[in-house]
């Protein structure tokens, strides 16, 4: 059987819930949706990871929910078996058939863009599917998963893309000789994405006006050139942003030396302090002190000696 995964959707693996009934109605008709429903299963994965063999042997169940869906997809016989009809079973493998196929195309792009960081579990899980009852062939199938295969979308891209230019200036303020450095979306720059089914296109244009286009390498942003425009002379912004910088700084420095200038002078030490007491005496006791020194001393001064008196008789 030829499978042309070109029908599909490039992103058709990421499908899911009415998105996902909607491509298999388009694909198979009614009943596969249905019958998909019935069995909870919502997702192109979920699809993939079952056993083709294990949605039709539902139908042999004794199930009362299961009697509106029999009658669409199986004829039933007089011992009150259940035969799928070729048509619904057909559809369901050539689905299945197909969207392996896409998986697998899916995983050796993969393959060949993985970088050692990328975490990566394979598991290789070999399952057997029932063909048809008219060939009774029975077909092999390899399935491979990988963690992380789902493609980011436009905002994981953005969300990604911002994050880098905040590290880049939380590490290269002090090369540049900037205080702060906080570059912030729609304030200092705009940024766009384009991610579409075939290309992924990124644009950076500067608050200065240059416009850099942003490089891709394993589906992620580069974004090196951005970097590149910022640490040159050319971009008019960085100038407004380093002159600002030095503003705040001769600002700051006024403003410590206007503190320092005005700040009182230092109060003496305890020492000092005591040693100023200590020669300070209080006027009461140094008044008394003087009186009774000079008293003392005009006594001297008056009395007649001895010699003196003897002279005169």
């Amino acid at each position: 059987m030829i499978v042309d995964t070109r029908i599909l959707p490039s992103d058709v693996l990421t499908y899911t819930d009415e998105k996902f009934y909607e491509f298999v109605h388009s694909l198979c008709g009614d009943t596969p949706v249905e019958l998909l429903k019935v069995l909870c299963i919502r997702s192109v994965q979920l699809l993939l990871m079952t056993d083709t063999k294990d949605i039709f042997s539902v139908m042999n169940l004794d199930c009362v929910q299961l009697e509106d869906i029999k009658k669409k997809t199986c004829f039933q016989l007089q011992d009150k078996s259940f035969v799928i009809k070729p048509g619904v079973e057909s559809s369901i493998k050539y689905l299945k058939e197909l969207l392996l196929a896409k998986n697998n195309e899916h995983l050796k792009q993969l393959t060949k863009k993985i970088t050692p960081s990328t975490r990566t579990i394979i598991s290789k899980r070999s399952t057997q599917s029932l063909s048809s009852s008219s060939n009774n062939t029975i077909t092999t199938t390899s399935t491979v998963t990988l963690e992380q295969s789902v493609p980011m979308s436009t905002d994981e891209h953005k969300q990604y893309v911002l994050q880098k230019i905040t590290e880049w200036c939380d590490s290269n303020k002090e090369n540049l000789s900037l205080v702060n450095l906080d570059l912030k979306e729609n304030e200092h720059f705009t940024l766009t994405i384009k991610n579409s089914n075939t290309s992924l296109e990124g644009l950076i244009k500067c608050k200065c006006g240059v416009i850099t286009t942003l490089a891709t390498k394993d589906e992620r942003f580069v974004l090196s050139n951005f970097y590149k425009h910022l640490q040159t002379n050319k971009c008019s912004m960085m100038k407004i942003i380093r002159r600002e910088d030095q503003e705040n700084k001769k600002n700051d420095n006024s403003k410590q030396l206007t503190a320092t200038s005005t700040t009182p002078p230092t109060t003496p030490t305890n020492k000092s302090t005591f040693l100023l007491n200590k020669l300070l005496v209080s006027p009461s006791t140094s008044t008394t002190n003087s009186i009774e020194t000079t008293t003392t001393m005009k006594r001297k001064n008056t009395a007649p000696s001895t010699s003196t008196k003897r002279r005169k008789k």
